[in-house]
């Protein structure tokens, strides 16, 4: 989302700049997924169903990256009070996809690392801290 200024001038998104804090919110919101998670019982979080859970959300991540990359610059009609608006609706769902599956991976891949022994938590540890320089 570095290049998202680019973005706004080359492709004159209709939302302009207000779309930086569309995209901020829309990340914030995607935190409930974790809450969901926590909400399920430690019960049904079996070894099989973590390792499912951990791939469907990698493939749920390339599937939204993909999508993002054809469609970012396609604008959606919504018309209100008789007057036609356009909003970039596929880049915004997409932003909340992949922020999903942003907060959901931080969740799962320490749950799937704990099964191994301690210093692969210690690099997963500091891969995270590294990817978010």
């Amino acid at each position: 989302y570095s290049e998202l200024s680019l973005i706004i001038e080359l492709y004159n998104i209709p939302e302009s700049y207000s779309i930086n804090s569309y995209i901020a919110l829309l990340i914030q919101f995607s935190n409930i997924t974790v809450l969901c998670y926590a909400l399920i019982p430690k019960a049904y979080k079996t070894q099989s169903f973590i390792i499912g859970t951990t791939f469907g959300i990698l493939l749920f991540s390339f599937i939204n990256i993909v999508i993002m990359a054809f469609t970012f610059d396609n604008l959606t009609n919504i018309p209100t009070n008789g007057h036609n608006h356009y909003y970039n609706l596929c880049l915004l769902l997409t932003t909340f996809g992949t922020a999903t599956c942003d907060c959901m991976t931080s969740v799962l891949f320490y749950t799937f690392v704990a099964w191994y022994p301690t210093r692969y938590i210690s690099v997963l540890s500091a891969g995270e801290a590294m990817s978010g320089l």
